[in-house]
């Protein structure tokens, strides 16, 4: 009988075992469940923090679009030229009293800039960038012409000669217009107007809330 009762208490002392090994096991799976549940509630929230976090930016982002309507003006380059030019007078043309050679010394003034009142920017997360998409600078206005000085020969034009010469300057105005938009495409002129566009999308990033790293900004021409 005693042989008997130790198996039985042997057998019961497995059960207890057994029963003890299973309810640790089940403790473990409770810890793991709770530990990836925990897990994903903070993928979660960082998720929504950075889905809160992107629509802040790209709302940001139509901000700065819309900025540059008022802006234009801060946002072009300026190039001047001095130009001497001399004009061949003769004698019964126009207002030439004689054959001769006119100087005269001009100063040609050219604008360019973007075209904003198209609409059609765009400021776009590109990468880990931000890029703005628009058509490429152009000649802003009329090239306005300035009359620096002036030279005729004696009695070769009758009235006044300033009056004279500014006719002069005005009918060079379609030449320096022309040349005004080849000079918008200039490789020179594009990146000075790109470096003033992407110093004002930076400024406007530097502003915004959130941010601590303004990305790098690139100008496209679609």
């Amino acid at each position: 009988m005693d042989k008997d009762r130790i198996k039985l208490i042997a057998a019961g002392a497995g059960v207890v075992v057994l029963v003890a090994a299973v309810a640790g096991a089940g403790f473990m799976m409770t810890s793991k469940a709770n530990k990836r549940a925990a897990e994903f509630e903070e993928q979660l929230a960082t998720a929504k923090e950075e889905a809160a976090a992107f629509t802040k930016f790209a709302d940001g982002l139509g901000k700065i679009r819309d900025s540059f309507a008022g802006a234009g003006g801060s946002l072009t380059t300026t190039l001047v030229e001095e130009i001497s030019r001399t004009e061949t007078l003769q004698k019964g043309v126009g207002p030439a009293l004689a054959n001769g050679s006119a100087t005269i010394k001009l100063s040609v003034e050219y604008v360019f800039g973007y075209d904003f009142a198209a609409g059609k920017a765009e400021v776009v997360a590109a990468g880990k960038g931000v890029q703005v998409r628009l058509a490429p600078p152009v000649l802003i206005g009329e090239p306005k012409l300035k009359l620096v000085s002036f030279t005729f020969p004696p009695k070769t034009v009758s009235g006044e000669e300033e009056k004279v010469a500014q006719d002069m300057l005005q009918a060079m105005a379609p030449e320096f217009a022309a040349k005004g938009k080849a000079l918008a495409e200039n490789e020179a002129i594009r990146a000075v107007c790109e470096k003033l566009l992407i110093a004002h999308v930076r400024g406007l990033l530097e502003k915004q809330p959130g941010i601590k790293l303004v990305p790098d900004i690139t100008v496209s021409y679609p």
